[in-house]
């Protein structure tokens, strides 16, 4: 089990650790191997040296990686899966103090990176990883009240805020603590899960208990032998706060917009046409059903990305991403073609890529229509067949929506004909 109180200093990028203690145990300080990114103290709750009016504050938990506390079974309390096969199991609890943050997370081979002099070793790990916008107000990069915070499964992390553009210092102190079920970087036997808990005040950060804030949520998978990690995200873009996903102690708020809900990003809607304020937006229709048919679209897409439609949908969350999710779509794609495939509770695969689509261009309208008889599915541009594809374990879902990965696409409302 790792225990920290890591307080940030004065470089771009901090990387904090320290050695295993016991909760409530003393503390002295650590220098720890990893060059010039790690030479903070890990302390203890109580600790002198971190312990003074506006610093430190204690936990409303007891932050020691095990989510035993009866708080983490409380009815009601948000709770979002997300990672490839929603293998992480993240709860957000909303204390007198603090908000706290916990994450099981499914491993059967618990890794972290040892290239301690990288200054990418954190995210070279199995790690989960918090966003929050403390004042929910958005911004195409990350801004001074936004904070990142990543906890690798060894227990290091690295913890950071906006400046502008990009991440940088922070001068604040959090708990955190993880702990393993399982022997970490030993592939001879297999693991179980790992477990983090993560403590943020409300007066550090800037909000309070009846706040509302932007949240976004990222967790990767390291392969043992492997010297990268695969990164998985609940929302579009951890990067873009215009993008998290707003909640407050009641659990997440659902936006509509005329006939649709908003499961990323957000949706504008003007004389008939919907259009995406961020990138990486995606609304599902209210109140409609679709597994036999046809659907369409007029869209037009402003720059090169990913757009078009979606079906076959079915999610374990009110929003999304990928991460919880599972849809077929049908896009024009930032190459020019027409890209049919399917999302799998996260996983994404491609069933057809056409060759450059001809009526395609940028602000040019074209109508998109998705068929549907039987296990074949067909994808049109201006009625012309580009794309093509059966899949014999057909998804169960039947919701359908519109997907944006640029900002600024414009669609027509889309047009269900069921079969």
């Amino acid at each position: 089990m790792k225990k920290k109180i890591a307080a940030i200093g004065s470089l771009l990028t901090l990387i904090l650790s320290g050695c295993a203690l016991a909760h409530g145990a003393s503390s002295t300080a650590y220098s720890s191997s990893v060059d010039d990114y790690a030479s903070a103290p890990s302390k203890s709750t109580g600790s002198d040296d971190f312990t003074y009016a506006g610093n430190l504050v204690t936990g409303d938990l007891d932050i020691d990686g095990v989510l035993n506390e009866p708080e983490w079974s409380t009815d009601g309390i948000l709770t979002i899966k997300y990672g490839e096969n929603d293998r992480v199991t993240c709860k957000i609890y909303w204390g007198d103090k603090g908000i706290t943050v916990g994450w099981v997370s499914l491993d059967q081979f618990i890794s972290a990176s040892t290239d301690y002099g990288n200054d990418q070793f954190v995210i070279n790990s199995d790690d989960v990883e918090f966003y929050i916008d403390a004042k929910d107000n958005g911004g195409s990069g990350p801004q001074t009240d936004d904070y990142e915070f990543i906890i690798d499964a060894e227990g290091y992390a690295m913890l950071q805020v906006g400046g502008g553009k990009w991440w940088g210092p922070w001068s604040g102190v959090v708990d955190y603590a993880t702990s393993i079920k399982g022997t970490l970087n030993n592939d001879s036997d297999i693991d179980t899960e790992w477990c983090a808990e993560l403590f943020l005040p409300y007066d550090t950060l800037g909000f309070a208990k009846d706040s509302q804030v932007g949240v976004a949520l990222g967790c990767r998978n390291k392969t043992t032998n492997l010297t990268t990690s695969d990164w998985y995200g609940w929302t579009p873009d951890p990067q873009v706060p215009s993008t998290y996903v707003p909640i407050t102690k009641d659990g997440v708020k659902v936006a509509m917009v005329e006939g649709y809900t908003e499961r990323a990003g957000s949706f504008a809607y003007d004389s008939g046409l919907y259009q995406s304020s961020v990138k990486n937006s995606l609304m599902t229709k209210n109140d409609a059903s679709f597994t036999q048919g046809t659907l369409a679209t007029n869209i037009t897409i402003p720059s090169q990305s990913d757009d078009g439609i979606v079906f076959g949908l079915s999610a374990s969350e009110d929003l999304y991403w990928e991460s919880g999710a599972s849809y077929y779509f049908f896009f024009l794609n930032i190459d020019g073609n027409a890209l049919l495939g399917r999302v799998k509770n996260g996983v994404w695969s491609t069933l057809f890529t056409s060759a450059k689509v001809t009526e395609y261009a940028y602000n040019t309208t074209v109508t998109l229509k998705v068929s549907v008889v039987g296990d074949l599915i067909t994808g049109y541009v201006n009625d012309h067949a580009y794309a093509a594809a059966t899949d014999r374990n057909f998804l169960s879902g039947t919701g359908v929506g519109l997907r944006a990965g640029a900002a600024g696409t414009t669609f027509t409302d889309l047009a269900i004909a069921n079969a």
